[in-house]
């Protein structure tokens, strides 16, 4: 598999750390029939165009690499349950960091939220971030395909940091999505955002239903329940 990414024009580093990589229980590289496998799966989704697949846990689940868009070089986890695309390591480096520094984790729920690159509450490497959380915003709203759609706000809400809360997750509360409308509550619970305890308030009449389930959880919270 790995001589296949050569065509994706990987950086040299990346494909090195991966050519290392001890495959472990939870954390299997694909070999080249299961790759060519899930190419040809994500060929049939537009919501898979910009992504390939790396690792599995042999569960129908996978670590994928974006290889272009604004998240190029970012890592996600394809849940084949609830799937979210936002990205949660920076890089591969990163992802396969945490895999050897956890031997004793065998799936993606029992890493710790510290593990994960995003979300993230403070603003390291924030400027070019910035430009990438522009660039989904564009395409959000330009966006007819409700899967890309949601993906692209799942990951506007990911690499948002706390300080851009209103500027960025505050637009997405009201969304005529409810998954996306959903994930941006629960964030503001991730951030301890509490200067949206009173707009949460106010959402309670209006959110949709997966939305008035979180702003009762993130209530809690917020308020130390």
């Amino acid at each position: 598999m790995l001589e296949k990414l050569n065509q994706y024009n990987l950086k040299a580093s990346e494909i090195e750390t991966l050519n290392t990589f001890q495959s472990r229980d939870g954390f299997v590289l694909l070999d080249e029939d299961g790759f060519e496998e899930m190419m040809d799966y994500f060929s049939q989704f537009p919501v898979y165009n910009n992504l390939i697949p790396l690792i599995t846990d042999e569960n129908s689940n996978y670590w994928c690499l974006y290889i272009n868009g604004p998240m190029k070089s970012m890592v996600c986890y394809l849940s084949h349950e609830e799937p979210d695309l936002s990205p949660k390591f920076q890089s591969v480096s990163n992802l396969l960091k945490v895999i050897n520094e956890n031997d004793d984790v065998y799936d993606f729920y029992d890493l710790a939220e510290n593990n994960f690159d995003f979300p993230s509450k403070n603003i390291d490497g924030f400027e070019h971030r910035k430009m990438i959380i522009e660039e989904l915003k564009e395409a959000f709203g330009n966006e007819t395909d409700e899967d890309i759609r949601r993906q692209l706000g799942f990951s506007i809400i990911a690499l948002t940091p706390t300080i851009e809360v209103e500027s960025n997750i505050y637009l997405l509360l009201n969304d005529e999505d409810m998954y996306v409308q959903e994930q941006a509550i629960r964030s503001l619970g991730f951030h301890q955002y509490q200067p949206a305890v009173e707009k949460l308030n106010e959402l309670k009449t209006t959110a949709l239903k997966n939305g008035r389930k979180a702003i009762e959880a993130v209530l809690k919270k917020l308020n130390g329940a």
